[in-house]
């Protein structure tokens, strides 16, 4: 397992002015796992083929412990990549495409074959180790591209969109099974998704790619929760957003005054944001004067293991997620109190 650096690590394709990657700098630890989030096109794949070797970097450094990566070859940087597209070979067996990395490296066939069977174990194939690639499910075909690039000991694993053309059940199976083999092998692992879902289930550390820049980087519950922009904040399916002017603990808003857990952060112009699920709705008569506001209903949406409320105030609107139970409680029109609790508020700096 390998400590990665990317030190201001920027891509410029040829004939383009813009920047596909600029200076992203991320320390990925060693033996953990790292995802890169983002929307089609901020770059995310961009990063994980600069890593491997498939693209060279316009300027920056990549570093496996401290060593430089940029100047060598993909086969000599010990790193093994599993693609959206499986990409088996037709022609061979699931053994033979699972040992084919150690078959190149003159590994003894006895030696393959213990390894193969080993392996086909690990990753829940067991007894199909004869059949051909056209044979096997989605979910099998993906098993067996990972074993084949888990056979030769990388020192580092790359998935691109592993899970991304299977069914919401196999995804559940196969975000399992990468997890159980990830801590068996202890192999740093960085993998690319644009499901935020997926990142926070599988990965330690997420690194949020927006155009092409590092928007932030931390563990799931810090960018879901404590998001350094609200650009973060949006991607992460935050709704509720009120600028205003911040001194100390207090944010002074178009809708009210509204105070803080503390005084620590951003002053001056900000923007205050909470959670669907931290907003709290309550009957008017149940309101207090402590950080409340009054809202109307706009619409309401059963979502089975929750309800869904948009709500506006003036020019203001928000959403709040609320237990399913509580959709017959509330109707469309109706004014309510909206209480946002200290402890689920967070500041971003400037107007979102």
């Amino acid at each position: 397992m390998s400590h990665v650096t990317l030190d201001r690590l920027s891509l410029r394709y040829m004939g383009q002015r813009a920047l596909a990657l600029s200076e992203l700098s991320l320390d990925i630890p060693a033996g953990r796992v790292t995802a890169l989030l983002g929307p089609s096109g901020s770059g995310k794949s961009t990063t994980l083929k600069l890593i491997a070797g498939l693209l060279t970097p316009t300027a920056g450094d990549i570093r496996f412990d401290g060593q430089s990566v940029v100047t060598l070859p993909p086969e000599k940087r010990d790193v093994a990549m599993v693609f959206q597209n499986h990409l088996l070979f037709p022609f061979l067996t699931v053994a033979e495409n699972v040992g084919f990395g150690l078959k190149m490296r003159g590994t003894p066939p006895d030696q393959i074959r213990t390894r193969v069977d080993a392996l086909l174990d690990v990753v829940q194939l067991q007894g199909l180790g004869e059949r051909r690639p056209e044979a096997l499910s989605g979910g099998q075909a993906q098993r067996v591209a990972l074993a084949r690039a888990l056979i030769v000991e990388p020192r580092l694993l790359l998935l691109d969109e592993p899970l991304s053309n299977l069914d919401r059940h196999l995804r559940e199976e196969m975000r399992q099974l990468i997890l159980t083999v990830q801590q068996a092998y202890g192999i740093t692992t960085i993998i690319v998704t644009h499901d935020q879902e997926e990142a926070l289930l599988l990965a330690e550390q997420i690194a949020l790619l927006l155009d092409g820049e590092l928007a932030q980087a931390g563990d799931g519950q810090t960018l879901f929760e404590r998001p350094a922009s609200v650009a973060v904040a949006r991607f992460f399916g935050g709704r509720n957003f009120l600028p205003g002017q911040r001194r100390g603990a207090e944010v002074t808003t178009a809708l009210g005054c509204f105070r803080l857990c503390d005084g620590g952060g951003p002053q001056g112009a900000v923007t205050l944001t909470i959670r669907p699920e931290r907003l709290q709705v309550v009957a008017l008569e149940a309101a207090s004067d402590a950080n409340h506001l009054t809202a109307t209903i706009c619409d309401a949406n059963y979502r089975g293991s929750d309800t869904r409320l948009r709500l506006q105030q003036g020019a203001h609107h928000f959403e709040a997620v609320v237990p399913a139970a509580d959709f017959a409680t509330w109707r469309i029109g109706q004014a309510v109190a909206l209480h946002l609790p200290a402890e689920a508020l967070w500041v971003v700096e400037g107007e979102g």
